[in-house]
């Protein structure tokens, strides 16, 4: 059984540019993005916004980088991300697959939990939505232009991918006995 693709239809709310500009730290940020359950918007508009936002509130440049403001930049698309590519992932499992995406070392024992829980096939179809949304958000930010705020999405989804193959991975492996 194949899984589906996710695509929600958003309400008008709070953006992650929004919640950048008043959170007090990341943090701050990172729980109010995960408390939105993935309900935010982050298409090409909004990726831009959340970019010209991050480089006001840590400058950077290349001659004179400020490795922090690099990391931090990496950080918040990350948490953004995550929070998408979680989108069709049921609440009672958000937690456990974004530990996975956040920290690769935890998807063997994760994916052993979770087929206990939920069985192989809708494991599959769990690893299927990831891919599913991990393309889409990949389409958009292939639009986004050359330059530093492309290269933080770009940067902040190439470590997703590996997870997903890592998780497809732990996945065949489990199949195979």
């Amino acid at each position: 059984m194949r899984g589906r693709c996710y695509f929600a239809v958003l309400l008008m709310g709070k953006t992650p540019a929004d919640i950048l500009e008043s959170a007090a730290g990341f943090d701050d940020f990172r729980k109010n993005i995960i408390a939105l359950k993935g309900d935010f918007p982050l298409d090409h508009e909004d990726m831009l916004r959340l970019g010209e936002l991050y480089f006001r509130r840590y400058p950077d440049s290349f001659p004179d980088r400020v490795m922090e403001h690099v990391h931090a930049g990496y950080r918040i698309v990350r948490i953004c991300l995550v929070e998408k590519i979680l989108e069709g992932i049921g609440e009672l499992h958000r937690d456990a697959v974004r530990a996975m995406l956040e920290d690769f070392r935890l998807i063997d024992d994760s994916v052993t939990k979770l087929q206990r829980e939920i069985g192989i096939k809708e494991l599959e179809s769990m690893a299927y939505s990831i891919e599913c949304n991990l393309n889409r958000l990949r389409n958009v930010i292939d639009q986004l232009p050359k330059g530093m705020i492309k290269e933080r999405f770009v940067g902040g989804i190439s470590k997703f991918y590996n997870d997903a193959y890592l998780l497809k991975e732990a996945i065949a492996k489990m199949k195979r006995g």
